[in-house]
């Protein structure tokens, strides 16, 4: 199973973003690869206050490492999101559009039952 790190908006709405990423998350579970999501994680225990935002982008950018890809989600790219896809692209991974590649996983389980 791939394991993958998932890029979505934070704090200009926690509440409701920590929801969006929690439905993601199901549906990729469903789709069979493992999804890693810091909201559902890191923010459960830190505040993103001070030098918690860093230690948190830190921790994120370490994480995602050890993961296959990293699927963008959002309407919109925050600043903490541009932080780590640049850190990312630096270290040459592979960064995707979320939901492009739930269709393309979608489209093989389709011809997989067929």
């Amino acid at each position: 199973m791939k394991l993958i790190y998932i890029c979505h908006p934070y704090t200009s709405d926690p509440v409701r973003n920590r929801e969006e990423v929690t439905e993601i998350c199901k549906r990729l579970l469903a789709k069979g690869v493992i999804p890693w999501a810091v909201h559902l994680y890191f923010h459960q225990i830190l505040t993103e206050t001070g030098d918690n935002r860093s230690y948190i982008l830190d921790m994120d950018i370490a994480i995602a490492e050890r993961c296959d890809e990293i699927w963008v989600y959002g309407t919109y790219a925050s600043a903490g999101m541009v932080q780590e896809i640049q850190q990312l692209v630096d270290k040459k991974m592979k960064v995707l559009s979320g939901p492009v590649q739930e269709a393309l996983l979608d489209a093989e389980r389709s011809k997989e039952l067929n």
